[in-house]
């Protein structure tokens, strides 16, 4: 189960919608983005919105790089296809924000498993 941040708590702009999806909340956050748990409500699908920071995007060369680093992520992990890897459905760009979206796959969070130093078996 991924722990569950209301957007008002997360400090960021409240997004209810980017692009067609509904955002329900924020799921992580990272240095370079933010990840939503969200609704794709034409076809009734639970997505995560990968998000890349707006700041990021500045105009100028580190901007297209960043960029460009966002979108060759999205389509290296586009062109892979297994179980333990989560597809990707879309890249996109909507009302200022980049955005990938993909599968949302419910559990507890890597740190969750690896607490205490715990190593997980190699299988």
């Amino acid at each position: 189960m991924s722990a569950r941040i209301p957007l008002f708590e997360s400090g960021l702009a409240e997004p209810r919608t980017i692009g067609k999806y509904e955002v329900s909340h924020v799921i992580g956050t990272g240095a370079m983005g933010v990840v939503y748990k969200a609704l794709d409500p034409h076809i009734q699908r639970t997505v995560a919105l990968k998000t890349l920071r707006p700041r990021l995007l500045q105009p100028g060369p580190d901007g297209e790089a960043a960029l460009q680093r966002f979108r060759h992520e999205a389509q290296a992990a586009g062109r892979l296809n297994h179980p333990n890897i989560v597809a990707i459905f879309e890249l996109g760009q909507a009302q200022g924000e980049v955005f990938i979206a993909m599968e949302c796959v419910e559990g507890r969070p890597l740190t969750a498993l690896t607490a205490h130093g715990r190593r997980l078996p190699l299988p």
